[in-house]
């Protein structure tokens, strides 16, 4: 049995038993949520990768494998039991796979080890890596200014809460576990974003203690650069970005998963250690790419749509609209309402009675004389028609979906909307916004929401416009039209890599655009 080796920043660091391996695959924060999706996606591919030369390769995962779990019982829920067999199918094909505890997966332990083939290390890990002596760790010990963190880190990894955890019915856990996740988010909106970077000092520690290297998650934006002569990698989310840190012999590299572009990277924004007042600021050595060239910072507009855009993707009442409606106002934005546009031509349809959508030369024609205004404060004019009381209509919203699918209005609606973004900075909502309309948008994000939870928003917005509804009604048509949208053929609602989960079960609206704003301003940064 392997013992730590080693203190640094407060961790107990653990070896490497794998150090013979020629192949190194790293990521971190891919925060899989327990219905699976592009996350899961991405690393079972990454692990099909991995296994193509399994006996000469290792993987590590730096930590917040899942979304967030509170008992190992939880693993044989939904879409987990596929993450767990795909780790055992490459650890019995002999790769080695190696997890971090993260802030949202040190629950994982013995029961997650034997199900998976996988080690599980509560701590660091020091491994050999480009021939150098390396330092892998979740992240989350460098950021020593953000106070309420560490401490609730010690509270929550006591004996007695772990052994409180463990003994939950399967229910509460699940209950317990979504409330935590709401917590974190509106932890992470509230105060002083510069508490979340990594402390300046802390770095400097690791190459005091002796390693050359050092690699590390948890603030989910890519850096690399040096430091009193030691080199470090920030990994970026995999859960946004698929991308992974790789190293075979020589220098490691950023690569994204599929081919996929990998972010773009500098130097990272050190924080003085609290009580300095001191400037965050970079080191003034930056490395330059080793193995993947950067990706352009300016894509074919023409197939890629503008880039200055917060797009926001999501299924129906998630909240979409009136979160980016008041991100655009605090952003100094415009606010584009797909919805709008889309329901807008649902009600033209059927004033002019277009019922059969088979039809399509009568669909081209209705298009065709189109003329689409949205204008500020939500009125929408259509051929000069004020239509704004319309839209939110029974009649609308059981045929919105099946009018959106068709490709010739997706394809004018499309234009329309990248027309508009490229007058300005836009925020822009819908369901195909990051991964069809503004693929090359700055900013990506997905809300989502428990069904029940859209379900009440809806009821409460529909009876507060005077339509009879009851509640039940809502939560069917919602899961007609979450299917519709979900199984289109063109452009259906899907969860981007690129894309931020956010999941806004138990967030209020304003603390769900202070969590974007967050985002963004420390993305500026």
């Amino acid at each position: 049995m392997t013992r730590p080796v080693a203190t640094v920043c407060g961790t107990q660091v653990w070896p490497a038993t794998d150090d013979d391996r020629l192949r190194t695959f790293l990521l971190s924060d891919l925060h899989v949520p327990m219905q699976g999706g592009d996350a899961l996606d991405a690393l079972l591919a990454l692990l099909a990768e991995a296994r193509a030369d399994a006996r000469r390769t290792r993987v590590l995962v730096l930590g917040d494998l899942l979304e967030g779990i509170v008992n190992e019982r939880q693993l044989a829920l939904h879409a987990w039991p596929e993450l767990v067999d795909g780790l055992r199918a490459a650890t019995r094909d002999g790769v080695t796979v190696t997890l971090l505890h993260g802030n949202r997966d040190f629950m994982l332990g013995a029961r997650f080890a034997r199900a998976t083939g996988c080690r599980v290390v509560a701590g660091g890990l020091t491994l050999t890596l480009g021939g150098r002596r390396t330092l892998a760790l979740h992240g989350d010990e460098l950021c020593t200014n953000d106070v309420p963190y560490q401490r609730s880190k010690r509270w929550l990894r006591s004996r007695a809460v772990r052994a409180l955890c463990a003994a939950m019915p399967l229910p509460v856990a699940a209950l317990v576990g979504r409330r935590a996740r709401a917590q974190s988010g509106r932890t992470m909106a509230a105060g002083d974003q510069g508490r979340f970077a990594p402390v300046e000092d802390a770095v400097r520690a690791v190459f005091a203690a002796g390693f050359e290297l050092l690699v590390f998650g948890h603030v989910h934006t890519p850096a690399q650069g040096v430091l009193d002569g030691g080199r470090y990698f920030v990994l970026p989310a995999f859960d946004a970005t698929a991308t992974f840190l790789f190293c075979a012999r020589g220098e490691p590299g950023f690569r994204a998963v599929g081919g996929r572009p990998v972010p773009r990277w500098g130097p990272l924004a050190f924080a003085p250690a609290r009580g300095s007042h001191a400037e965050v600021r970079a080191p003034a050595a930056i490395v330059p790419p080793m193995t993947q060239p950067e990706p352009s910072a300016t894509p074919d507009e023409d197939d890629q749509g503008p880039t200055e855009v917060v797009a926001i993707d999501g299924p129906s009442g998630a909240g979409k609209s009136t979160v980016a409606r008041q991100l655009a106002q605090r952003l100094g934005y415009a606010f584009l309402d797909t919805g709008a546009m889309y329901r807008a031509v649902t009600w033209l349809f059927l004033e002019n009675q277009h019922n059969d959508l088979s039809d399509e030369a009568t669909t081209r024609a209705l298009l065709a004389d189109l003329d689409l205004d949205l204008r500020p404060g939500g009125t929408v004019l259509v051929n000069g028609r004020d239509v704004t009381a319309h839209l939110r209509s029974r009649e609308v919203e059981s045929r919105v979906s099946a009018v959106s699918a068709l490709p010739e209005v997706r394809a004018r609606m499309r234009a329309l909307q990248r027309a508009i973004a490229r007058r300005g900075p836009v925020v822009a909502e819908g369901r195909d916004m990051t991964s069809v309309v503004f693929p090359a948008a700055r900013w990506k994000f997905f809300l989502d929401a428990e069904p029940e939870v859209r379900a009440r928003r809806r009821y409460l917005e529909v009876r507060g416009k005077g339509r009879e509804v009851t509640e039940a009604d809502v939560l069917e048509e919602l899961a007609v039209r979450d299917r519709l949208d979900s199984t289109r053929r063109d452009a259906p609602l899907t969860r981007t890599p690129q894309a931020h989960y956010i999941d806004t079960t138990d967030l209020s609206v304003e603390q769900t655009v202070d969590l974007l704003l967050a985002t963004i301003r420390g993305e500026r940064a």
